[in-house]
């Protein structure tokens, strides 16, 4: 089964000649070797290792042109600091006005077929069963009757142990806390990066005491930074959403004990 979901997500524009090696000197992943059609989970980080965004990275084929998929509620924030180190390279960085539309595809991916009346796709895998689905602004035909809440997308996120920051976890966390390598989000041998030093220290002496576990709660109070503890298990939440009256959390443990669910 194939399913789908608008995504709130703001897309930051970068472009110019010097585009690819600003993002290289900028982003965790390996810009410079990224794939075409592939959307690539990458983080930005500070001085300190700490995320202060985390989003989707798309190459542009035809051009020297990127886009970074930012979840919207911390887009501003994300663009001020992808902003700051421009000087005088030849790149310009803005967030597209109007929004791209997103849209979100998990399952079987062969079932394209479902989507035959939405046209202009521009489809970028995340893995072999979720992608994103750029669509020009002017351009919607896909009923929103076929596509479920954007909440369903989080949940599936959260099922695959895939992090999103909002405004409460800005710098909060270490690429390796979310386990962001795995997912060929880091890159350590590209050269330097803001941050590197610390995230690599991180990677290599401390990613063993890290575990990442998703549990479903009643307690729909919980918020993300909350700590979980009950008698097998403690965590701090990483990200949650909420649906159908239950609290989907992804958390950060620190047990060896906790088998994942």
């Amino acid at each position: 089964m194939l399913q789908a979901a608008w995504l709130s997500y703001s897309p930051i524009l970068i472009e110019g000649p010097d585009a690819g090696k600003y993002l290289q000197g900028q982003l965790t992943c390996d810009v410079l070797n990224l794939s075409e059609q592939t959307a690539q989970l990458t983080a930005h980080c500070n001085a300190q290792g700490r995320m202060v965004s985390l989003g989707y990275l798309i190459k542009n084929k035809q051009a020297e042109k990127y886009l970074y998929l930012i979840p919207k509620d911390i887009s501003e924030f994300a663009l001020k600091n992808l902003k700051k180190f421009v000087l005088r390279s030849k790149v310009q960085i803005k967030l597209m006005t109007p929004d791209t539309q997103v849209i979100g595809l998990w399952g079987n991916l062969d079932l394209l077929e479902d989507l035959k009346d939405l046209k202009k796709i521009n489809l970028f895998k995340l893995d072999s069963q979720r992608a994103l689905v750029l669509l020009d602004p002017e351009n919607q035909e896909l009923g929103c009757n076929k596509l479920r809440p954007y909440e369903a997308w989080l949940e599936n996120q959260i099922e695959n142990k895939s992090a999103w920051l909002t405004p409460e976890t800005l710098e909060k966390f270490l690429p390796d806390e979310i386990k962001l390598a795995s997912q060929n989000g880091v890159c350590l041998t590209k050269g330097c990066f803001i941050g590197q030093e610390i995230i690599a220290r991180m990677h290599y002496l401390g990613h063993s005491k890290n575990n990442l576990s998703h549990k479903s709660s009643d307690d729909l109070m919980l918020k993300p930074l909350d700590s979980f503890i009950t008698e097998n298990f403690s965590g701090k939440i990483i990200c949650q959403v909420i649906l159908n009256q239950k609290n989907h959390c992804l958390f950060l443990s620190k047990t060896s004990q906790e088998k994942p669910t």
